[in-house]
């Protein structure tokens, strides 16, 4: 009886064994089907296996996947697997939301234009939890969101490699609340036709040896601004920048409004205000602007500005920081509003505008030049008020300051044309240009700047535009955490189809006109006037 009542015992294993083995062998090469049969395959591998690798082909979803903690995705080498929503849904805020201790690799992630997600952050991947790496991945089609979002604010040591994002809204964005010891990163990556800024530091995020280009033409409106190829709005933890290139965007290639500890180094931005053949409003574009920011270190890049139609004149001047209170607009840019400005380290004007000081500026290169006859190129301009902090509080009026704080430059190069029609720098605000050397004649090295030599030789070498004479008017405070430029979710009025091609001229509005007149400083950026 024993060994007859063990046979059915015995039976039971071998088919435990049987099932076991033919799921594990499932999993290692699943092939398309419906979508609800997709998901629940790729579910139930990545559940019971730890690892659901796809076959070539098209895997249809009805919704977004969430990858448990400890476990694998993985495609066709080449990138022949794509996942892909199938049709509208807001069950997930994601197609693809990837959890702690995960592996993504050789896939391709098409979510359509099909999320409608009420909730803040669509993305078409999402990064949740910690210890996780993707590689290999092709991101698009978030035309009303965000390709990759490390989302978590607790998230920590992520890291995506040699990702292809393109056609979405935003490119990548790294959530508010992320701090530098949370080492979430971006590497060996392309951004590319992206409708609005292509990289957003809400929190902290590393991006290194990555290239953005042909990105920013379509930020919508209010103020259809343009977008830029790194975006940082009040981000008081920072962000880091290696080795990356940046061109052909519509904005700027660098655009950090009221951050703090930004470190830059090593990188290429060039060819801002690019047009896409037609849209006006990209016009008039700095290379790169440090807005009401401290603490920053911006060394060992170079940075271009090679358009006569970057002419500041066609973007205006919204934050009011181009000339004296009161004063034309413009006046304190060498050629005015004809000038075609590389990098500015600019101050706000205003009463809440968080000071611009502590910045380091090394060992960069800054070219600018335009057609002597129609405009003036200037490497950098260093703004009224910066080097200097204001008392806020209550009761105090305008002027008050702090003891001075400021900026330092060392080393940089401010390569101009050969016929002398371009500046190298302008320097307003209370900062310290090489304050180690005494001298610094023509042709000096380190720490001397390329031009310090055309600037007084007293108080620092700077000149003689040291502070605006009173506030203009109140400025909002910003909110404490970082910001995407638009909130989401996007309004339909706010979205352009992404595409290879850019949206149709009339589509936008045109850029302003010699009447323009400027209106103020805006939350969303500047606003056009006519009068």
């Amino acid at each position: 009886m024993g060994t007859m009542g063990s046979q059915p015992f015995r039976a039971h294993l071998c088919l435990s064994a049987l099932v076991t083995l033919t799921l594990a062998d499932h999993c290692l090469q699943l092939l398309p089907s419906t979508a609800a049969a997709n998901h629940r395959a790729i579910r139930q591998c990545l559940d019971s296996e730890g690892v659901a690798i796809l076959g070539p082909g098209t895997f249809l979803l009805p919704h977004g996947l969430q990858m448990p903690r400890n476990s694998s995705l993985l495609g066709a080498a080449g990138r022949l697997s794509e996942l892909r929503l199938a049709a509208p849904t807001a069950i997930t805020h994601s197609l693809l939301e990837v959890s702690s201790e995960a592996e993504v690799q050789s896939l391709v992630l098409e979510v359509g234009g099909h999320q409608r997600d009420a909730s803040c952050c669509r993305s078409v991947m999402s990064l949740t939890g910690n210890n996780s790496q993707v590689s290999d991945v092709e991101v698009r089609g978030g035309k009303g969101g965000i390709g990759i979002l490390f989302e978590s604010p607790t998230s920590r040591n992520n890291v995506v490699l040699k990702a292809h994002v393109h056609h979405c809204y935003y490119g990548v964005a790294f959530d508010a609340g992320l701090r530098s010891n949370q080492k979430n990163s971006i590497e060996q990556s392309i951004v590319e036709d992206i409708s609005c800024d292509a990289i957003t530091f809400a929190g902290f995020g590393q991006v290194k040896s990555t290239t953005i280009r042909n990105s920013g033409f379509a930020c919508g409106p209010p103020s259809f601004s343009a977008g830029a190829g790194f975006f940082c709005k009040g981000n008081s933890h920072g962000a880091q920048i290696e080795s990356s290139v940046v061109s052909n965007t519509c904005g700027m290639a660098l655009d950090v409004d009221s951050c703090s500890h930004m470190e830059i180094r090593n990188n290429t931005f060039r060819d801002p205000g690019y047009d896409f053949d037609n849209l006006t409003h990209c016009w008039g574009m700095p290379t790169a602007v440090l807005l009401d920011s401290q603490r920053c270190s911006l060394t060992f890049n170079v940075m271009e500005n090679l358009r006569t139609s970057n002419q500041i004149r066609w973007l205006g001047d919204p934050h009011q920081v181009y000339s004296q209170v009161a004063a034309p607009l413009f006046s304190d840019l060498p050629d005015n509003n004809r000038s075609v400005v590389t990098f500015g380290l600019l101050h706000r004007p205003h009463h809440w505008a968080v000071p611009t000081i502590q910045n380091e500026i090394a060992n960069n290169s800054f070219f600018a030049r335009c057609d002597e006859n129609n405009c003036t190129g200037v490497g950098y301009f260093v703004g009224r008020g910066t080097g200097l902090e204001r008392l806020r509080a209550p009761g105090h009026e305008w002027g008050e300051r702090l003891p001075q704080q400021p900026s330092e430059f060392n080393g940089n190069l401010v390569s101009t044309s050969s016929d002398l029609s371009d500046i190298g720098s302008v320097r307003c605000g209370e900062n310290h240009y090489a304050p180690t050397a005494s001298v610094c004649p023509g042709e000096s090295d380190f720490p001397c700047n390329e031009d310090d030599y055309l600037h007084p030789q007293e108080n620092f070498r700077n000149d003689d535009c040291r502070d605006y004479i009173s506030d203009v008017h109140a400025l909002e405070k910003l909110a404490e955490l970082g910001q995407l430029r638009h909130p989401l979710p996007l309004k339909s009025e706010e979205l352009f189809e992404p595409s290879r091609a850019p949206p149709a001229p009339s589509m936008v509005p045109r850029a302003p006109r010699e009447d323009w007149i400027d209106t103020g400083s805006q939350a969303e950026g500047m606003s056009f006037h006519f009068g």
